[in-house]
């Protein structure tokens, strides 16, 4: 018994060769020289900007990680593998869920399922629901996700708010421009966050994700249970992404009591405006279209250096929206 494919029709397990060999080289005889360019006749194989054999295994893995709060399923989130625990952590910040160190009594993480106890209750899904069903983080801000009315309830927990920041806006700059710049090096994921010092440039965590927003709640995940979300301490903190900052990215930093949020791109419209409505709201910055840096919430914390020595940096020193 002759085995067929349908690669080739004849049953000849070479014919398929045969063929891609002879369309390979009809195509290389028909090429009008007039017109040739270099490289159209350059099998992919031989082609340096081919690969034809990727390295699969460095791929990552991705998973829908299912989050339960006090018990209940609250939310799915669509992610890579690694850091599950940080994400969920950093999803219920932004959600309001947690803000004190000890607001968060547990975290079991059990294969792509990590459950959460708060102090505080999550309002409880409808009977209905099947956790495919649940709210993801990109709906988060949607009229029909079930956690939406947490982050817009006061925390009776929450701490008060540190004394605002005052950096001195060319060295922010140039630190930020140093930290980015790390971030754009090549990796199997390409959408980073990290949380950085803007005062000297160092930087304290990476994380990497499918989407910006998974990257920041990882940052921010791991710095709150490192204990270095306390309020004099996160003021004093930058959250970096590669991604655009949209308005999850600036609810996740406020919760988390980060001042400073900045991008290699312009942040959203809903972003700007979640920001600049609260007054302990995180400074937007990022480039322009024409390549320079742009604060676009609360710019008066990037202030001149000498006005910040001699104590007289106030709201207006650097207009919003000025490079």
């Amino acid at each position: 018994m002759v085995l067929r494919s349908k690669f080739s029709p004849d049953g000849d397990p070479n014919a398929g060769r045969r063929l891609h060999g002879s369309l390979r080289l009809a195509s290389s005889q028909g090429t009008d020289a007039a017109t040739e360019r270099p490289g159209d006749a350059v099998a992919p194989d031989h082609d340096p900007r081919y690969d034809p054999r990727p390295d699969l295994a460095a791929l990552p893995g991705e998973c829908a990680l299912a989050v339960e709060v006090n018990g209940r399923p609250a939310t799915t989130l669509r992610c890579t593998r690694d850091g599950a625990t940080e994400l969920a952590v950093g999803w219920a910040l932004g959600q309001g869920l947690v803000a004190r160190r000890d607001d968060l009594r547990r975290v079991t993480a059990d294969g792509d399922r990590v459950s959460l106890m708060v102090l505080r209750e999550a309002p409880a899904i409808p009977a209905d629901r099947t956790p495919d069903d649940l709210p993801a983080w990109d709906e988060a801000d949607d009229a029909n996700d079930d956690l939406g009315d947490v982050a817009r309830l006061p925390l009776a927990s929450a701490p008060a708010p540190p004394p605002d920041p005052r950096w001195p806006r060319a060295r922010v700059l140039a630190a930020v421009e140093r930290g980015l710049d790390r971030l754009a090096q090549p990796a199997p994921v390409v959408v980073q966050a990290a949380l950085m010092d803007p005062s000297t440039g160092a930087r304290i965590c990476l994380a990497r994700d499918l989407s910006a927003a998974n990257a920041a709640a990882k940052a921010i995940g791991w710095a709150y249970l490192d204990g270095r979300l306390v309020p004099a301490a996160a003021a004093t903190l930058a959250l970096l992404v590669t991604g655009q900052p949209d308005r999850r990215i600036v609810r996740l930093a406020g919760c988390a009591g980060v001042r400073l949020v900045a991008a290699p791109v312009p942040p959203t419209a809903a972003a700007v405006e979640c920001a600049g409505g609260a007054d302990d709201g995180p400074t937007l910055l990022g480039r322009t279209p024409d390549g320079r840096w742009a604060a676009y919430a609360h710019a008066h914390r990037l202030a001149d250096p000498d006005a910040i020595a001699a104590g007289t940096a106030a709201p207006g020193d650097v207009p919003e929206g000025a490079p």
